[in-house]
């Protein structure tokens, strides 16, 4: 059985998420170039060796799930989403179909949340954050 959110941790939810709005106001006009440039930051930052198993050891060790050695070559995945990302447009017009008459846009939608699974707390957020 599921136990109740305690109105601390919806009050850190409602926190947490405000954070998030302000955070993407700030950024909302920034053009491709300055958003892959965030992409890499984050990236390179929780794809680093030491930032990441930090974060994987305290996975295992807060879950009691997994092996702590066992967790280094899964932050390559981070660099591959990364590379990926980077080579889509993200901002502006991304599509163009004149046969159509249609022009896409991509711009922000709002946030976008992730509870971070005690599996793979080390990819989960950085992934979904690029």
């Amino acid at each position: 059985m599921a136990r109740e959110i305690t109105p601390e941790e919806k009050k850190r939810v409602a926190e947490t998420i405000a954070r998030a709005r302000a955070a993407m106001e700030k950024i909302k006009d920034r053009d491709q170039a300055q958003v892959d440039r965030l992409a890499r930051a984050i990236g390179w930052t929780c794809g680093n060796e030491k930032t990441f198993v930090r974060i994987a050891q305290m996975g295992v060790d807060e879950s009691g799930i997994g092996d702590r050695e066992g967790r280094d070559a899964k932050r390559f995945k981070i660099l591959g989403v990364l590379r990926d990302a980077l080579r889509e447009k993200s901002v502006g017009v991304i599509e163009v179909d004149e046969a159509k008459g249609i022009t896409k846009f991509a711009k922000p939608a709002g946030v976008i949340a992730s509870l971070i699974p005690m599996t793979n707390p080390e990819l989960t957020p950085p992934v979904t954050a690029i």
